[in-house]
């Protein structure tokens, strides 16, 4: 029992000394999607926030070539415009359009086989950005107190003194500035004297609720105190917008507007994304509005994709774009369809419409509407009847002009005989051989020679063999055989 207990304890040893790399195969099995064809994608599955960027990562031995590709449909796979490398940087604005709920599915092509499927699950920002704060200054250019007057009596006595005292404060009584105060003899005269309230940028002065800047100071005989609370309160000041768009063709930014907006000193920039076709809005900060009017908000906005589709109603030969607002479309080709001529892209299957030059701000189909073709190329195959069974065997085919949608019969006129120039003769070939004859089935010692319609007692022996019989004086009559090729004739005995 205590040898297998050691045996057992070397093994779990051996096990730890050669694991790290399997532990880390495992990991990264773990973190792929491996296929047949030996293209994985990293990591298998993705969470995308909403303002962030999620990368994805192919790798195959020996891969020379990568496009990456979107579903857009139960079997619809397309390209992702523009992203041939072997890495991805996935947006949001990359795939809303082809959203299914929250999930979009993306693959990577490569020249050695094709990725499986990574599912991408769009998410809700966890946290709001964070609000910056600024401290309110205080003014500095109070009204200095007066000098108080001299010989005050004690709290039992009549005051020899009075005070007038104004209050300077923010709505949350915050200290605006010192207060202005006047100490007056009892029963003196004080004023009229003016008290310009102090200048505090980004705020106004409000006494009473009422709006203004000072205050008129005039007493006769003051016999008591005075006391003024001047309430400071936010007032309209300036703050930068700057909307940013992403570019065409890479993942930087360009100023496409600036503007200058107002709100009430130290409140929070409200929403101020524009709505732009075609592009989505990242999430911002809205910090507090400064007084001084440095407030500065930058919008960034991302270029959706979307999908140009083309119906070809049977047709080959143009495939679909999955690409960013605003790409040049290009020429996209010619679709193809046998028997019909192609006449112009439909979006809604009747009248046609030019296809735009750049991807529109939105998901696209385009029908192609067709016009049958007058002269369409029909292959007819002939097979004849065996002599010894009841099979068929293959003569030849050929093509002819036939109107698509329409029923075509052949008459047999074209078909040539498919053997060497011959002799008829019992052993060969006999007047009535079942294939199409042209004059080159018979030979020169039949004597036919061109010859003109017949114009009474014409029999057709099918086969372009035609005959009519004479009768003589004595009774005896004749057959004389006709052969019509190529709409000619030509007669012999």
């Amino acid at each position: 029992m205590k040898k297998r207990f050691i045996a057992l304890l070397l093994c779990c040893v051996m096990l730890l000394t050669l694991s790290p790399s399997l532990i880390a195969s495992v990991a990264a099995d773990d973190d792929a999607t491996p296929t047949q064809t030996g293209v994985t994608v990293s990591p298998a599955n993705a969470d995308l926030p909403r303002n962030e960027k999620v990368t994805l990562t192919a790798q195959a031995k020996d891969a020379k070539s990568f496009q990456w590709q979107i579903q857009a449909g139960k079997t619809l796979w397309v390209d992702i415009s523009g992203e041939t490398e072997s890495t991805i940087q996935v947006s949001y604005a990359m795939v809303a359009s082809l959203l299914s709920g929250k999930q979009a599915q993306l693959r990577c092509e490569t020249d050695v086989g094709v990725s499986n499927a990574v599912t991408v699950t769009v998410t809700e920002p966890q946290a709001e950005p964070q609000v910056a704060t600024f401290s309110v200054p205080r003014a500095n250019n109070a009204p200095m107190a007066a000098p108080a007057a001299e010989g005050a009596n004690g709290a039992n006595e009549t005051p020899s003194t009075y005070n007038v005292v104004i209050n300077y404060v923010f709505e949350n009584n915050e200290i605006v500035a010192d207060p202005y105060t006047a100490s007056l003899a009892a029963g003196s005269d004080f004023g009229p004297t003016t008290v310009t309230f102090p200048v505090v940028q980004g705020y106004l002065p409000y006494l009473n609720e009422v709006q203004q800047n000072s205050i008129e100071l005039n007493y006769t005989n003051i016999d008591q105190n005075y006391t003024y609370n001047v309430v400071y309160k936010p007032t309209n000041v300036d703050y930068t917008v700057i909307h940013y768009q992403q570019n065409l063709d890479n993942d930087n930014y360009t100023e496409e507007a600036r503007e200058t907006k107002q709100g009430l000193t130290n409140s929070t920039v409200p929403d101020v994304a524009k709505t732009y076709d075609g592009f989505y809005a990242l999430l911002y900060e809205k910090p507090a509005i400064a007084a001084d009017g440095s407030t500065v908000v930058e919008v960034y906005y991302d270029r959706y994709y979307y999908l140009m589709n083309f119906d070809l109603d049977g047709g080959y030969g143009v495939e679909p774009i999955y690409a960013r607002y605003g790409t040049d479309i290009g020429d996209v080709g010619t679709p193809t369809k046998a028997g019909y001529i192609f006449k112009g892209w439909s979006l809604n299957g009747t009248n046609t419409v030019d296809l735009p030059s750049t991807m529109p701000a939105e998901n696209r189909t385009y029908k192609a509407i067709w016009k049958a073709d007058d002269t369409a190329k029909v292959t007819v195959v002939f097979w004849g009847e065996n002599a010894d069974d009841e099979e068929y065997s293959y003569i030849r085919s050929m093509q002819v002009d036939a109107t698509p949608g329409a029923s075509y019969s052949y008459d047999g006129s074209t078909l040539t005989c498919p053997l060497a120039e011959h002799s008829h003769s019992t052993s060969k070939c006999e007047l009535n051989c079942t294939h199409v004859h042209t004059l080159d089935c018979y030979s020169t010692g039949n004597g036919f020679t061109v010859a003109t319609k017949p114009t009474t007692g014409l029999t057709n022996n099918g086969n372009g063999i035609y005959t009519y019989t004479t009768t003589g004086w004595f009774g005896s009559t004749t057959t004389h055989y006709y052969l019509n090729i190529g709409d000619k004739w030509y007669c012999g005995t």
